[in-house]
């Protein structure tokens, strides 16, 4: 946010991640854009675009520093009004450069700093823009049903996969988008657990979309910000149809992978676990305590697609190791992981 001032006061200058105090003789990167948040390690260069703040019509050299998280790879780029870097034509205030591709799996940010000609003066507005080259991070797939409590209502709930090889996404959450012009009401953005290389995550909780019934033509075209540290790095976009409650009518299979609350919950001394799979997929569901110990393998084989439900007992499953007189009330969990996909969730048993 900029607004117009009389010279020598000071005024706020939010930009990015940056909040600064400035007087209006320095000159500031306003306005800046990449053209991509996510890039491919060693093959993909960004293009960095800016317009400046010099309301004295200053002469200046800008630059950009390039930083990963550790400052172990850094790159200090000149920027230019040429009109050579994608910045439209020469000296229309509109500044451009080319990042080049990175050598690590990290995130980075771009500062830009300026040095006035005549004075040599210094400003620098750091961590005015962010890209990562980590993932990318996808939509795997998502659920959807019906409310049961307003049939008005889908329950939708989206799954993120990271497929790096080697980094963890910490800080994350996932904002779900639908421009379809008959749907309404959807809910805003919620957190995600730490995505591990390779697996797939889901939120605590599912989102909710309401449809205009007269002109619902049966799906809904959804869209994903993912976001880490509160910046969007990822996007991803899928279309559901929704037949009859997320289940594909001609096959009778599900259309996504999906893992049910346990019914009832809580549960003395049985519990039922559903849960679906859109194709063959080796399949082990599990049950572990509070403190990460394995309770039981209620899975551990081979499925084919389909729906599926399994009878928890506290029957056979006395005399483990770290539970001798069987199970005590609290807290567990059940985790159900088919391919790639993983989901937990959490059960209470009351003695």
């Amino acid at each position: 946010m900029y607004t117009n001032v009389a010279p020598n006061k000071f005024y706020t200058v939010n930009e990015g991640a940056s909040n600064l105090i400035i007087v209006p003789t320095n000159i500031f990167a306003k306005k800046s854009t990449i053209d991509k948040s996510y890039i491919r390690k060693g093959i993909d260069s960004v293009l960095f675009l800016t317009r400046f703040s010099n309301i004295y019509n200053q002469s200046f050299s800008a630059h950009i520093l390039v930083a990963n998280t550790d400052y172990t790879e850094v790159d200090s780029l000149n920027i230019f009004d040429d009109g050579f870097h994608n910045d439209s034509l020469a000296n229309d205030g509109l500044y451009g450069a080319y990042i080049t591709p990175r050598k690590t799996e990290d995130f980075f940010t771009i500062s830009v700093s300026t040095i006035t000609n005549e004075n040599n003066r210094y400003f620098n507005t750091p961590d005015i823009s962010r890209f990562t080259t980590i993932g990318p991070v996808v939509l795997d797939s998502i659920s959807i049903s019906k409310s049961i409590h307003n049939p008005n209502i889908y329950i939708v709930k989206p799954f993120i996969k990271n497929e790096s090889k080697s980094a963890t996404i910490k800080n994350d959450s996932v904002k779900l988008i639908s421009s379809d012009s008959w749907a309404k009401g959807i809910s805003t953005f919620y957190d995600l657990p730490d995505i591990n290389p390779g697996s797939t995550v889901e939120p605590s909780l599912s989102f909710q979309i309401g449809y205009i019934d007269s002109l619902f033509p049966g799906y809904f075209d959804f869209k994903v910000e993912i976001m880490s540290d509160g910046w969007v790095y990822w996007t991803d976009s899928k279309q559901i149809t929704v037949p009859a409650v997320g289940i594909d009518e001609q096959s009778n299979l599900p259309l996504t992978f999906n893992l049910e609350q346990n019914y009832p919950n809580p549960f003395n001394p049985t519990t039922t676990i559903k849960y679906s799979i859109p194709k063959q997929s080796y399949v082990t569901l599990k049950v572990y305590d509070i403190l990460g110990r394995e309770v039981a393998t209620l899975v551990n084989e081979e499925k084919q697609a389909g729906n599926y439900e399994v009878e928890f007992s506290l029957s056979g499953i006395r005399n483990l190791v770290y539970h001798p007189t069987g199970m005590a009330s609290g807290i567990y969990f059940y985790q159900l992981k088919a391919g790639d996909y993983v989901s937990t969730k959490k059960m209470t048993l009351l003695k």
